[in-house]
């Protein structure tokens, strides 16, 4: 007691309110105090609510048919059931139909077709290949298209890079150019000096004329335009070579087959190859000058007689003014232009170091470059 009378009135108030705390807390039965085991509240789960379906979930349909395998490969299997004499048999992706000689009203339309296999009574099979036959068919033009008169003058030789006047003869092969698979002309006497000659080598090429293989070692004579060579055996190269003279022979022109020296690869040949090669040249001339003079004598087309206008227009022709100087040059003039033969005047006041220029009947002006051989003065 002597503790409490030192205290102030303040603490003695105050000890007071804590008796009177504590008995109230008796009375209410809460003396113990709290206790470590209080649970920590949780998150409440969410109820998702079940969608009520009317129908149940039917699982998936799947088929009980046994699919077999697919297989692109060209070959023909035997089917249980399909040893009967006559019968067809067809082998698709998926299924397999039989159809026999007297046919169901019902259609079958398989999705991808195999090859037709024959089945004869001991059950071999028996398969004709068409494509094999059709690639043996010979061919006495070689690949080569020959046509008598050229029908415009759009074509240009591929030897020379001239334009083939229309009317012109002109011979056509096949080759890869501008990113395609086209003709490409020559002139005959551009065709024939464009022969190559050579032996084969892998043994793995043949005759564009009969499809038949080289054997190693082989001689053989090609025909080249633009990238492309075909080559010939020795007994086609004859016919191929006729058809080519024939346009020539028969048109009222002439034309020299080029000699064995004059053939590019010729200096590798062996000595019989290259007398085997000229005796075949020299007997085509005479065959063709034979039948040429017997059907067409007296015939002079129209193509002989334009070649005969321009030969003598080239003995009257002059030289060109040189480029670097300005002559003042008058007169008339011409010039190639697709495949046709243009004429004018010479303008001499605009002439240039460079350039003549002349008057078309159009009254065009036409600009001519010095030192080109595509226009001469007249």
């Amino acid at each position: 007691m002597s503790e409490n009378n030192d205290l102030s009135d303040y603490e003695k108030f105050r000890l007071e309110n804590i008796q009177r705390n504590v008995r109230r807390l008796k009375e209410l039965g809460l003396d113990r105090g709290f206790t470590t085991d209080i649970r920590t509240s949780q998150p409440k789960k969410v109820l998702t609510k079940s969608s009520k379906s009317s129908f149940q979930l039917l699982p998936p349909r799947r088929s009980g048919r046994k699919r077999k395998q697919v297989d692109y490969r060209e070959d023909c299997r035997e089917t249980n059931g399909s040893q009967q004499s006559g019968t067809l048999v067809v082998n698709s992706d998926d299924d397999e139909f039989v159809l026999q000689n007297e046919a169901d009203d019902t259609d079958a339309n398989p999705i991808r077709s195999k090859r037709i296999c024959v089945q004869n009574n001991k059950g071999e099979e028996k398969i004709d290949d068409v494509a094999e036959n059709d690639s043996i068919v010979q061919d006495p033009h070689g690949g080569l298209t020959c046509e008598m008169a050229a029908k415009s003058g759009r074509s240009t030789c591929r030897k020379c890079k001239t334009k083939i006047e229309k009317g012109a003869p002109r011979v056509g092969m096949h080759a890869w150019i501008v990113g395609r698979n086209a003709i490409t002309w020559q002139c005959p006497d551009c065709f024939l000096g464009n022969l190559i000659t050579g032996y084969e080598v892998s043994g793995r090429s043949r005759c564009k004329a009969t499809h038949e293989l080289f054997v190693e070692g082989e001689l053989k004579v090609g025909a080249r335009s633009h990238t492309a060579t075909s080559y010939f055996k020795m007994h086609a190269l004859h016919g191929v070579l006729q058809n080519v003279i024939s346009l020539v022979t028969t048109s009222g022109l002439k034309i020299v087959l080029p000699s064995v020296g004059q053939i590019s690869g010729s200096e590798d040949l062996m000595k019989e190859d290259c007398e085997k090669l000229q005796s075949l040249l020299s007997s085509i001339p005479q065959n063709y000058e034979k039948k040429a003079d017997g059907v067409n004598a007296g015939k002079v087309p129209q193509l002989a007689r334009t070649v005969k206008r321009r030969s003598k227009n080239s003995g009257l022709s002059r030289e060109q003014p040189r480029s670097g100087t300005i002559a003042f040059a008058t007169g008339k003039v011409e010039w190639k232009f697709g495949g046709h033969t243009c004429y004018g005047t010479l303008l001499p006041k605009e002439e240039t170091k460079t350039h003549c220029f002349a008057r078309t009947h159009k009254g065009n002006t036409k600009t001519l470059s010095k030192g080109k051989e595509y226009w001469s003065l007249v």
